[in-house]
């Protein structure tokens, strides 16, 4: 598995039960970034691709990078 920790600057503002960051954000310069450290893929979150927020999430997250220009 791959280790991942957020670069300085970042937030965490979700972490998978274990305390891994599961979404980091940043800004840099007039862009943003969002890194989602697992698949969005059935094959490895078939719970969250069924969860009634996923869309939401997803649409949200886009929102919020586009805004950051």
């Amino acid at each position: 598995s791959n280790v991942v920790k957020p670069r300085e600057g970042c937030e965490t503002p979700l972490e998978w039960p274990d305390g891994r960051p599961a979404v980091c954000t940043g800004q840099f310069g007039k862009g943003r970034v969002l890194a989602y450290t697992s698949d969005p893929a059935p094959h490895w979150g078939c719970n969250f691709v069924y969860w009634d927020g996923y869309t939401g999430f997803w649409t949200r997250s886009l929102d919020w990078l586009l805004a950051g220009g």
